[in-house]
């Protein structure tokens, strides 16, 4: 994701990708809509299409995390 370039070759980069984390965390952002924004905006930035493979994973470590992405289970 960090070598997701522009068509004039600038990355993602990692500043990018932290900052963009960050401020999902911070809306209270579930990790599998976080990483669907993520990767919309991963694309935006590459005009659209994919030009190498992508590898996204996200972690939602906290007590209740569970909740949060499955707020119907007991």
């Amino acid at each position: 994701i960090v070598e997701a370039r522009t068509a004039h070759g600038e990355f993602f980069g990692e500043d990018r990708l932290v900052d963009f984390t960050r401020r999902a965390a911070l809306a209270g952002l579930p990790a599998p809509e976080t990483l669907r924004r993520l990767t919309a905006a991963v694309l935006a930035h590459q005009g659209g299409r994919l030009q190498d493979d992508a590898t996204l994973v996200l972690v939602d470590w906290s007590a209740d995390a569970r909740h949060r992405l499955f707020p119907t289970l007991p």
